[in-house]
């Protein structure tokens, strides 16, 4: 993006405000639940200096309660520029590390765009089942997730699941400022995040968590 900072946060603050008149309600749950997002999530999107920001599917939804074009809140070079008449998309890849350990505290400005990469859109669409503008690319820091994930790798994560149900696979996420990457396994006491390094051992993450979304690459297919 343009810059480290996203400059359209006031903007999402003023709709979701918005969105609340609209809704004839005075809490943010309340638009949560309207938009198919998790009361704990939006509140963290609102917090000044967030440091994770909404992806596209929540900036849509939201767009679509109030009837207006959820693009005008994409941070400038955020969208990966669709050609049509292109086989291939700029996937951006952010500075912010997806940590495969205890997991990496991260300052707003932390979390930017720093370079890309080209990728076949038939494969994201067909081998890895994502729609091409919801991919993005992190480095992995730490051994928690070996072997399946090794440290200084890259991998591919699809944004376009970061709003609906957890199931079996590898997630990136964010409690507290941190971020991290990890299976997550719902018990009765709340979720669990596993590593696959037999090493660390598992802990309770609750549900005060936000998905950002699934991991689905690494060099190879997972």
């Amino acid at each position: 993006m343009a810059n480290r900072d996203w400059q359209h946060h006031e903007l999402f603050r003023q709709w979701v405000e918005d969105a609340k008149k609209q809704l004839g309600v005075k809490k943010i749950p309340d638009v949560a639940v309207a938009i198919g997002l998790k009361s704990s999530t939006l509140n963290t999107y609102t917090q000044p200096g967030a440091a994770i920001r909404p992806g596209p599917k929540t900036l849509k939804a939201l767009g679509d309660l109030l009837g207006r074009d959820y693009k005008i809140l994409m941070p400038d070079g955020d969208i990966p520029a669709d050609n049509p008449d292109s086989d291939t998309i700029l996937v951006p890849w952010y500075h912010t590390h997806a940590a495969a350990g205890n997991g990496t505290f991260i300052e707003p400005e932390d979390s930017y765009l720093t370079r890309g990469m080209e990728f076949p859109k038939s494969f994201l669409r067909h081998t890895l089942n994502v729609t091409p503008c919801n991919a993005r690319l992190f480095t992995i820091k730490g051994d928690s997730m070996e072997p399946t994930l090794k440290n200084g790798e890259f991998v591919i994560v699809d944004l376009g699941t970061g709003n609906g149900d957890i199931s079996d696979g590898i997630w990136l996420f964010e409690q507290d400022n941190t971020v991290m990457v990890k299976r997550i396994q719902w018990t009765n006491d709340g979720f669990k995040a596993i590593s696959d390094n037999k090493d660390y051992t598992p802990f309770s993450i609750g549900d005060n968590f936000n998905v950002i979304g699934r991991v689905v690459f690494t060099g190879r297919r997972l």
